[in-house]
């Protein structure tokens, strides 16, 4: 089966080559990453996000509050609603952080 295309002279590679029969250009082999690397890029992409959503949740929360004392009212159903997405988000991710954790290979 042809997947690849040489791209020194375009020319239709299998998956075995590891050369172009054509113009003996190198063709680039897929990196295969062990699975602790892999785990790791993971793990810290969901924890990213999970930390994102926090800081979100409490900024939402720090906004309500400071239009509260502010102005003695707060677009408290947006902001609630708002909160509340954010909050539902953190706690998916966190689980998935927890899941992620309890999954981590071995060395």
């Amino acid at each position: 089966m042809f997947t690849h295309i040489c791209k020194g002279c375009g020319l239709q590679l299998s998956d075995t080559d590891t050369h172009c029969p054509e113009c003996n250009m190198a063709v680039p082999q897929k990196e295969e990453l062990d699975p602790l690397t892999e785990w790791e890029n993971e793990y810290s992409k969901v924890r990213f996000h999970w930390i994102i959503s926090v800081v979100l949740f409490w900024t939402t929360a720090g906004i309500t509050a400071g239009l509260f004392l502010i102005h003695g009212q707060a677009y408290i159903n947006e902001l609630a609603f708002i909160a509340a997405v954010f909050m539902a988000l953190g706690v998916y991710l966190k689980t998935k952080v927890l899941a992620l954790q309890r999954k981590k290979p071995e060395k």
